[in-house]
């Protein structure tokens, strides 16, 4: 019984840390999206993209954990 509530420990805890990189990945993602983005528009335009990009990601994280709950 021991073995198994660590080894659940263990795998629950290696699912925590690539859900937090995964989601540092997408934060990076998004800020080199702005910096690349507020090159070619004003910032005001880029930072507008960007909120919309990160919108649109967000629905599809939404969306995958609607699909995979049903």
């Amino acid at each position: 019984m021991r073995q198994s509530v660590a080894r659940f420990a263990g795998a629950l805890a290696l699912v925590v840390a690539a859900v937090l990189f995964a989601f540092a990945g997408l934060a990076f993602w998004v800020w080199s999206l702005y910096l690349y983005s507020a090159r070619h528009l004003p910032a005001d335009a880029a930072a507008l993209a960007t909120g919309l990009v990160t919108l649109l990601v967000a629905g599809l994280i939404a969306w995958a954990a609607k699909r995979l709950n049903q």
